[in-house]
């Protein structure tokens, strides 16, 4: 029988035992909670992600409601998805990947691949060097209002500069994962023979900058 995954992004008060009741609501609906990540979490509540799985999608909506059932709990988004990603396995599917890589533009392209299968981002780019890239780009609205979309931006190596946005927010959880999958291709970026002088961002010039 095939298999229905959500990400279900849940806003509850932190107590003992809230998320076991929720849990429960979930078991409810024939669902299984196979993985849990913190997202945000202040005095008195707690922000957290769900990996469910539901025998049949059309419970979704029987599932917002069970879990609204749960006192101070509210469904902030639920969100089908096609897999849950291991984290673990993507930083060592990178990091072995890594090793091989020939050239900046190879680490460019494991960086930006290992981030699409991670994180599922609208967009992600590397600019200010010659190995720039990007997978998917800002839609016009993105870039006048970009307080709609969570984005997140890393150093690579000195003058270079990872961006990435997705429509959920990041988590302690995820945003420890993508600094150190950065920080793993950007010292093999500064190991690497590639023999590339300063690189300035291409662009038209602005205010008389040459």
């Amino acid at each position: 029988m095939p298999e229905h995954r959500f990400l279900v992004r849940i806003r509850m008060p932190d107590r003992p035992g809230a998320l076991g009741l929720v849990a429960s609501r979930v078991g409810a609906v024939k669902g299984d909670i196979v993985g849990i990540e913190v997202v945000d979490r202040t005095e008195g509540e707690a922000v957290d992600e769900l990996a469910v799985v539901l025998p049949d999608g059309s419970l979704l909506d029987a599932l917002r409601r069970e879990i609204s059932e749960v006192d101070g709990t509210v469904v902030v988004a639920a969100t089908p998805v096609t897999g849950f990603v291991d984290p673990v396995l993507a930083s060592l599917d990178l990091a072995i990947a890594v090793t091989t890589a020939t050239d900046r533009a190879a680490l460019t392209g494991l960086l930006l691949d290992a981030i699409v299968v991670t994180f599922e981002p609208r967009w992600c780019l590397v600019r200010g060097s010659a190995a720039d890239a990007a997978r998917g780009e800002p839609s016009e609205a993105e870039r006048t209002a970009p307080d709609r979309h969570a984005t997140e931006r890393r150093p690579l190596a000195p003058g270079v500069e990872l961006l990435l946005a997705r429509d959920r927010a990041f988590g302690d959880r995820s945003r420890a994962l993508l600094d150190r999958m950065v920080r793993l291709v950007g010292t093999a970026w500064e190991r690497s023979q590639d023999s590339e002088g300063p690189h300035e961002e291409p662009g038209p010039a602005r205010g008389g900058e040459r």
